[in-house]
């Protein structure tokens, strides 16, 4: 899916497209591990590095120190950090040089709210003294509502639903069918589809789960609305504007569907989060309003509608470690 214009102001942006997904159980997939390169490293399972006095993850943290406080930042591609040059430039990284803590980056990229809390909880055994979750999410629960229009039974629709569906596919035709039953491939042939399915239904859900833990495990909760390029600017730089342009006229599913968010859908969405946020006892925290609001609101932020260049980074990382206490 990339731009001529991506490649052209930011050719580092190829590291991205070639990182692959994997299969993860639980989470189902996950970016690759053990990637090693001038712009992203991740570790032995995916988790990219904080890069700050030190490089560390929560499996790769060598100079850990009894009592220091812990912090997490997940969500999907935005707090992964797509779009920033480097290790160094991501959200991550950026609070840890703002608030001298550790800060340990657990994203994944094209996930749901769902796979984001799995994924923090296979891993909550590793932190001795968490006090800071930051969720920054929220716009791809919504973006998968669109472009997924056949959701399964249960379980939350996937960015990645239409690979799920061809393991399904290949998985009947594979030597493990022959070893189970034709009555059995029979009952389990159909896919049936949910159409009561709602994402604000089901992220209520999940964030009275987040605060449940945070109740239980004594740590904060910061919910950030990651930004999307309509609703926190009206003026674009001019490299805004070459990618913009080239994004809209992209005959591409997913900027078919992410071109047609507008304001009303923000106000929408905004209040619903706001809403939920408040009466879960969540600090929330806009991030479209953050970046409007910001001195630098002009210059160039948005690497694509959704990932931000250092400085957007840089932008949305000072007003949440104004939140962090």
């Amino acid at each position: 899916m990339s731009l001529n214009s991506i490649n052209k102001y930011l050719p580092y942006m190829k590291y991205y497209d070639d990182v692959e997904n994997v299969w993860s159980p639980y989470i189902v997939l996950k970016q690759q591990q053990n990637i090693n390169n001038e712009v992203l490293n991740t570790d032995q399972f995916g988790f990219r590095y904080t890069d700050s006095d030190e490089k560390y993850t929560i499996l790769n943290d060598k100079h850990t120190r009894e009592n220091e406080e812990q912090i997490i930042i997940t969500g999907n591609s935005t707090a992964f950090g797509i779009g920033s040059s480097s290790d160094k430039k991501t959200i991550s990284s950026n609070l840890s040089n703002f608030t001298k803590k550790k800060v340990y980056n657990l994203s994944l990229r094209t996930c749901n709210s769902f796979q984001e809390l799995i994924l923090f909880l296979q891993v909550l055994d590793k932190f001795k003294n968490l006090k800071t979750v930051i969720i920054v999410s929220g716009f791809n629960d919504t973006l998968i509502d669109r472009y997924v229009s056949k959701k399964s039974i249960i379980t939350p629709p996937l960015f990645y639903q239409n690979k799920i569906d061809n393991i399904n596919i290949n998985f009947k035709s594979s030597l493990w069918s022959k070893l189970l039953s034709t009555n059995i491939l029979k009952k389990n042939s159909t896919t049936f589809e949910d159409k009561s399915f709602n994402w604000k239904r089901n992220y209520e859900k999940n964030l009275k789960i987040w605060k449940s833990l945070s109740n239980e495990f004594n740590f904060n909760i910061i919910f950030a609305l990651q930004p999307y390029y309509k609703w926190s600017k009206k003026i674009f730089s001019s490299e805004e504007k070459d990618i913009f342009y080239e994004m809209e006229n992209k005959k591409i599913k997913t900027y078919e569907v992410l071109k047609n968010f507008n304001q009303d859908d923000y106000k929408e969405i905004d209040f619903f989060f706001s809403d939920i946020c408040k009466k879960n006892n969540i600090s929330y925290l806009d991030l479209n309003k953050a970046i409007r609001s910001c001195s630098e609101v002009n210059k160039w932020l948005f690497a694509d509608a959704l990932h931000l260049t250092d400085l957007g980074y840089k932008v949305v990382s000072e007003k949440i470690s104004s939140l962090i206490k």
